[in-house]
C-alpha cells in the first residue's frame, strides 16, 4: 500500500470530523454509538508513561469529573489533532486538571507500550507554553494491553479498524465522564472550545464542580445533539423574564394598592 495513504486518508476523515461531527457515526465499522448514562468498568488496569500500574476506578472515582481522550500514539495526524484541540480548550478554561477535573488520554493500540506513551505526552506538553497547570502528574497517557482497549471501546461505543498497513482509522472525540466514570457526554471534532468543555462538565459533575457564577452560566446554555455544540437556551431566558414580569407586574399593584389607600376618604 502506498505509505501516502493513511495520511491522506486520516487527513480527510479530520477534515471530515470537523465540518460534521456526527458523519463519523454513519460507518459499520468506525464511529460512535453514544453510551450515555452507561459507567466505564472500574477494573480496567493500564499502564501509565512510567510503567506503573493504574486501575481505572482509582482514577476517575471521587466526585471530580473527567475529560478522557482515546487516543493512539504512532497515530500520524488525528490524535494529535483531537489531543491538540483538549490542550487548547482546557488552557481557555479557569480550571486546573487535579483540581475540578481529571485529564486523562488512553491509548486503543495494543503497540503503544510506555515509551510511546512518554514521547506523545511530552509532546502534547510541550504544547502549553509553559503553562504550569499542565504537568505529566495531572495528565496522564496509558497504554493497555488488547482485550482491555477493546472493553474501553465498548463501553465507549467507539468503533476503530485497522488498516492494512498496521494504522488505526477512528473517530476524532473525546468522551466527558461524571463521578464514577459514568459517561455524560461526546465532543467530536478537532475544534474544541474551553466554553463546551467548562459546560461539558459541570454538567457532568451536576454543578458540583466550579464556582456559583459557573453554575449560572450551565443554567443559561444547554447542548444541542445536531451541533454537538453549547448554545443559549432561549427557553430559559423566555422563563426567567416571564418570572421577572410576574414580579413586576405584582409590584405595580402592591403600589397602587398603598396609594389608592393613602388618598383621603378611603378605608385602610
Amino acid at each position: 500500500m502506498n505509505t501516502a495513504f493513511p495520511i491522506v486518508f486520516t487527513l480527510v476523515l479530520a477534515l471530515i470530523a470537523l465540518a460534521n461531527p456526527v458523519a463519523a457515526a454513519d460507518g459499520p465499522d468506525m464511529g460512535v454509538d453514544e453510551h450515555l448514562g452507561s459507567r466505564i468498568p472500574g477494573d480496567l488496569v493500564f499502564r501509565d508513561q512510567d510503567g506503573r500500574t493504574v486501575v481505572a476506578g482509582d482514577l476517575i472515582g471521587g466526585d471530580k469529573p473527567t475529560l478522557l481522550i482515546p487516543a493512539y500514539y504512532r497515530c500520524p495526524m488525528l490524535c494529535g489533532l483531537v489531543l491538540q484541540a483538549g490542550l487548547h480548550a482546557a488552557k481557555g478554561m479557569d480550571w486546573t486538571p487535579g483540581d475540578q477535573y481529571r485529564l486523562v488520554t488512553v491509548s486503543f493500540d495494543e503497540e503503544d507500550g510506555p515509551a510511546q506513551a512518554r514521547q506523545k505526552q511530552v509532546s502534547v506538553l510541550a504544547g502549553a507554553g509553559g503553562d504550569a497547570r499542565f504537568q505529566a502528574a495531572t495528565w496522564p497517557f496509558l497504554t493497555t494491553d488488547q482485550a482491555t482497549a477493546q472493553r474501553l471501546l465498548a463501553a465507549l461505543g467507539e468503533h476503530v479498524q485497522r488498516l492494512d498497513d498496521g494504522e488505526i482509522a477512528h473517530p476524532a472525540v473525546a468522551v466527558v465522564l461524571g463521578p464514577g466514570g459514568k459517561i455524560s457526554r461526546y465532543l467530536y471534532g478537532i475544534s474544541l472550545q474551553p466554553r463546551d468543555l467548562k459546560l461539558a462538565l459541570l454538567e457532568a459533575s451536576q454543578g458540583r464542580t466550579g464556582t456559583t457564577l459557573d453554575r449560572v452560566l450551565l443554567f443559561c446554555y444547554r447542548f444541542d445533539p445536531t451541533t454537538h455544540r453549547y448554545g443559549l437556551f432561549i427557553a430559559r431566558f423566555l422563563q426567567i423574564g416571564g418570572v421577572l414580569a410576574a414580579i413586576l407586574i405584582f409590584l405595580v399593584i402592591v403600589v397602587m394598592v398603598r396609594l389608592v389607600r393613602r388618598r383621603p376618604g378611603v378605608a385602610a
